[in-house]
């Protein structure tokens, strides 16, 4: 799995390897906007999983982008 710098690289990189739909996290599924499509648990894998911490250690400031 590569090793990503910032989020921008992750995001632009898993977007050319065709990871093109963003998913926001919902109570019981993920729901994709642009396409109206809602994905229980039992519909997706989890591929990748790439997590970002803030310089300043701030759980607020600490991301993780799931590549599905």
């Amino acid at each position: 799995m590569k090793k990503y710098d910032d989020m921008v690289a992750a995001t632009q990189d898993l977007t050319k390897r065709g990871f093109t739909e963003n998913f926001v996290l919902q109570h019981h599924c993920i729901y994709c906007d642009r396409k109206s499509l809602s994905l229980n648990p039992s519909e997706f894998s989890v591929v990748e999983t790439h997590r970002f911490e803030a310089q300043d250690s701030s759980p607020d400031g600490n991301s993780v982008i799931y590549a599905v």
